[in-house]
């Protein structure tokens, strides 16, 4: 049953716009940790104000074709150490914990995705 599941419709008001990819730029954390390629929120929220016109249709796209570019799933684990300041003993693995670092793209597509479906 699954090999011909295409998903629901998508219909075309949950489309993404301009104005709603500049509202989420906006009030994205600033000074967060930039991604495998030395992209952070940064460089988007202070490029040119064209970008949230070509996001807008490279989500669309994404969208429309059911197609994600495998570039937005990649990410990497940074290790931080569990142990309270005081901690004296010999260091093993069980006493780190990791957070990912995941593409800003993919975190901008997420909240835009989110923001859409609640908007309508």
């Amino acid at each position: 049953m699954r090999a011909d599941y295409v998903g629901s419709p998508h219909l075309e008001e949950f489309d993404f716009d301009t104005e709603l990819l500049d509202d989420i730029l906006s009030f994205m954390q600033l000074g967060k940790a930039a991604d495998y390629q030395d992209l952070s929120t940064e460089h988007l929220l202070y490029s040119h104000s064209i970008l949230s016109c070509v996001l807008a249709k490279f989500f669309n796209i994404i969208i429309h074709a059911g197609y994600v570019p495998s570039q937005l799933g990649i990410s990497y684990t940074v290790p931080l150490l569990q142990c309270n300041a005081g901690c004296t003993k010999k260091l093993s693995v069980q006493d780190f914990g990791g957070i990912s670092i995941s593409p800003v793209l993919s975190k901008v597509l997420r909240i835009a995705y989110c923001a859409a479906l609640v908007h309508f």
